[in-house]
């Protein structure tokens, strides 16, 4: 018993040490209809999904979801929820010279676009 929880201890320190690489919010510039605005990865695991939202006159809309990654892998997995339904997404993520952070997404489709943090969230 006291073996699994140290087991479990380690994971989740594990798991909210490796997330705070990505912590915060990370908006695209060239983004389009097919690709997510922007995301505000929280330390938690929860997911904030910023997409254009071109039927409306707002900017963009805020989907609610989580995320995923291991320290030491570029595989980053996000799930957002459009209702009671779900979508799973796999990135390879890396950082270029600059800082910002380039997602490579390899499932359901094939994508690349870069995003640069964001200073702060509230002034969107």
């Amino acid at each position: 018993m006291k073996a699994l929880v140290t087991i479990t201890s380690f994971f989740f320190a594990a798991l909210s040490f490796s997330q705070t690489n990505l912590s915060g919010a990370w908006f695209a510039p060239d983004s389009d209809n097919d690709t997510p605005l922007g995301y505000n990865f929280k330390t938690n695991g929860e997911l904030q999904v910023f997409e254009v939202k071109p039927e409306s006159d707002e900017v963009y809309k805020v989907i609610p979801g989580n995320y995923y990654y291991e320290d030491g892998s570029n595989l980053l997995v996000t799930i957002t929820w459009y209702g009671d339904q779900a979508k799973t997404t796999k990135y390879n993520f890396s950082f270029d010279n600059n800082g910002k952070l380039v997602l490579e997404q390899t499932y359901p489709v094939t994508n690349r676009i870069t995003y640069e943090r964001e200073g702060n969230l509230a002034d969107l």
